[in-house]
């Protein structure tokens, strides 16, 4: 089912920025006032980043609390991440810098969602080879928009040790998510961009706790079934803008680290089965590579529609008919090509 969770974690976020690349800010011109129950839900694409990490942090603990200690070492664990996460990484940064160079009108500001990748110059290359381009806001959203959550991924992993070996200690998972919930209010002051989301660190750390809670299954999906409501029921009645997504970033973690923690209780058989269905698996097994293709090939088809003279709702029609099924194959191929073949790298050298 985390596989399953990733690949619906994926979908949400590529549908945003679908919507995202026709019109920002709930204005849709053309459109029915009813489609706002539809493609409203899709403005939070954001907090499919934080269901990310949420379970990044689950599923990197999960085996450690149910062993008690790490697969091969430390030395093996950061092997293993590296080569799951950085090969697909630079593939798509590559791809993303030969559109930018080779394209006529990828390179140059044109009033579209596309423009927060642009300019490049050498700072955004470099902080975005080492991982540290979330550090400044000039260079957080370049390239490729949605790399800016990697980084933050893998700064997050330099904190597993700390945060597993915390929660390991009898007693100590309740300190780790007091410690998660410190240390985001604390990068939240003091993180040179807030956009990065620092805050996240919450939801990862509440991910690393939950496997060591010494709290039954069943408790764990009761307390995530009651959050879950009460979190959906505030974005019905509430509107919830970048300014609250400090507070509800590490709200959802805990809800979504909660109900990963009770997902085999019979409360939430529904909620697995769909989890578990081919077409969230399939999503899931592909979901890194689909997440860090999907937005240039979206800017790509945008593009061509422009040019074609496309406008209105048939751009977002153009770009649900064209650009998700391009994206779909884009990410397909990259995960046949470059992320599979990585991971069975990875998981060779590391038992070597």
């Amino acid at each position: 089912f985390l596989t399953g969770a990733r690949g619906a974690a994926c979908l949400f976020v590529m549908l945003g920025h679908l919507v995202w690349e026709w019109v920002e800010g709930g204005s849709r011109p053309g459109l029915p006032a009813w489609t706002g129950w539809i493609l409203g839900p899709l403005d939070h694409h954001h907090f499919g980043v934080t269901i990310f990490l949420a379970i990044s942090g689950f599923s990197l603990a999960l085996p450690v609390a149910q062993t008690g200690e790490v697969r091969g070492g430390w030395r093996a664990f950061w092997i293993r991440r590296a080569r799951r996460i950085l090969p697909p990484y630079y593939a798509a940064l590559l791809f993303s810098l030969a559109v930018i160079a080779a394209v006529p009108g990828m390179g140059t500001l044109r009033d579209s969602r596309w423009d927060h990748a642009l300019p490049v110059d050498s700072g955004a290359v470099l902080t975005h080879v080492l991982l540290l381009h979330n550090l400044s806001p000039a260079w957080l959203l370049k390239i490729d928009p949605p790399m800016w959550s990697i980084a933050t991924e893998a700064q997050l992993y330099a904190f597993f040790p700390l945060f597993a070996g915390l929660a390991g200690r009898r007693s100590r998972p309740w300190a780790l998510l007091g410690l998660g919930l410190a240390l985001a209010a604390i990068l939240v002051r003091v993180w040179p961009t807030a956009d990065a989301a620092p805050q996240l660190a919450g939801a990862f750390a509440a991910g690393v706790a939950v496997p060591f809670l010494p709290v039954r299954p069943r408790e764990l999906a009761q307390a995530g079934a009651v959050g879950a409501v009460l979190v959906v029921g505030y974005f019905c009645l509430f509107p919830v803008t970048p300014i609250d997504y400090p507070t509800m970033d590490v709200l959802v973690g805990i809800v979504v680290a909660l109900l990963l923690g009770g997902m085999e209780e019979p409360i939430l058989s529904a909620f697995r089965r769909a989890l578990e269905s081919r077409p969230a698996l399939w999503l899931g097994e592909r979901s890194y590579s689909l997440y860090l293709f999907h937005f240039p090939v979206f800017s790509l088809v945008r593009l061509g529609l422009d040019r074609s003279g496309v406008t209105g709702p048939a751009t977002l029609g153009g770009l649900a008919l064209v650009a998700l099924p391009a994206a779909l194959a884009v990410g397909e191929l990259a995960y046949r090509l470059v992320e599979r073949p990585s991971m069975r790298w990875g998981v060779r050298s590391a038992t070597m």
